[in-house]
């Protein structure tokens, strides 16, 4: 993959790599594919996924404290020290092997007329979209999402498949 504009230069080859926090961010705002826009909301999960790993990885853990006293004169919050701890202790404990996202819209939940003198324009099926937003927001999470077992997402398909066939 490589692109550059204005102030984004995407040069990126097929494989693992370890990004620095520019690329990172071009990589996660870049938005001129096949995708859109909906590829720019599918990487910005997929980066805030492999944060995720990377501040929870043991190595990461032993450089937090230095990464918080870095951050700290960036942060402006009305929370509490103690709130913060409390919430940042809570994630460590309890962390979920999957972090779940969702998209708005959903797909075929909308279409993108193009209209004279005014373009191309997304058109969603609000209703649709409120309802699955509201389900996804009030769901409870599953008791096993906050286990630390090692499974792959293929495990967790299948066990999330025979889950919805006992409804």
């Amino acid at each position: 993959m490589r692109y550059s504009a204005k102030d984004v230069n995407i040069d990126l080859y097929p494989g693992i790599q370890t990004l620095n926090g520019e690329q990172l961010l071009d990589y996660a705002r870049f938005r001129n594919d096949a995708e859109s826009d909906f590829g720019r909301v599918r990487r910005q999960q997929q980066v805030m996924s492999a944060l995720k790993e990377e501040v929870l990885s043991f190595t990461s853990l032993m450089k937090l404290p230095r990464a918080i006293g870095t951050l700290q004169p960036y942060i402006d919050t009305n929370m509490e020290t103690s709130k913060v701890l409390s919430v940042a202790s809570e994630f460590f404990l309890n962390t979920p092997n999957k972090i779940e996202t969702m998209r708005i819209p959903l797909d075929d939940t909308w279409t993108d007329p193009t209209y004279s003198g005014v373009g191309t324009i997304l058109k969603i099926n609000l209703e649709e979209n409120k309802a699955a937003l509201n389900e996804f927001l009030t769901s409870q999470p599953r008791s096993e999402d906050y286990t630390q077992s090692e499974e792959t997402d293929e495990e967790t398909n299948t066990k999330t498949d025979q889950q919805n066939d006992d409804y």
